[in-house]
Parts: structure tokens; sequence; C-alpha cells
């Protein structure tokens, strides 16, 4: 269940249960704030560390080549064989080079494509 900004809790069996509205409390995070730091105050002696570590990654390409041999006819096809099927997932959003229509992926298979058109 999602976080509706109300917290609740029972004030006891003879009293109804109370709701407090702390969405305001919550909506004003700032990266500029740090209770942790201001309640350890500042450290004895310096960081000297000079060992620095940082993750590198490789996004996938975001385009690839379509086999226009297996396209009948380009207007209403719904199966296109990619020349990497492995970089598309259903739900992916693709579009031809040169054209302005949205195809949504439904389906992958090896390297074929399933498209919903339009």
């Amino acid at each position: 269940m999602s976080f509706t900004g109300k917290a609740t809790y029972s004030a006891g069996a003879a009293l109804p249960e109370l709701a407090e509205d702390v969405s305001d409390v919550i909506g004003i995070v700032s990266p500029f704030e740090t209770p942790l730091l201001d309640v350890l105050g500042d450290s004895l002696r310096a960081a000297t560390s000079t060992h620095h570590e940082w993750l590198e990654d490789t996004l996938l390409p975001n385009k690839d080549t379509i086999n226009d041999g297996s396209i009948i006819d380009g207007e209403t096809e719904t199966a296109f064989d990619a020349a990497n099927g492995d970089r598309f997932r259903a739900g992916d959003q693709i579009q031809i080079t040169a054209s302005k229509e949205l195809m949504l992926v439904t389906d992958v298979s090896g390297n074929t494509l399933t498209v919903i058109r339009g």
C-alpha cells in the first residue's frame, strides 16, 4: 500500500483512532540538511584517505539494424528481425529512423521483435 501522508495511531480503546498529516514534513526533504552529521559533530582528526572508488557501467546502445529482408509490408508489419534482439525488452518504444511512428514492443523472441504500431 502506498503512503498517503496520514500517520494513524490508536489512542486507546476509549478514544477513536487519530490521524496526523505528515506529508508537509516529508515533502520538505533537502540534500543540504544533514541532521546526522550535525549530531555527530566535527571529527577529532582530518580524513586522510586517498583511495577513491566509483562504479562505471556502459549503457546498452539504443540503436539497432532491422533485417529488411524480413519485412513484407513496411506500413503494416508487426514483427521485425533486429540484428541484436537482446537489446530490447517488452514495453520498449522503438522508432524507425526517418519515421515519426512510435511502436511498442510487446514480445522479444530471439532477434524477432513483435510490436503494436501507431
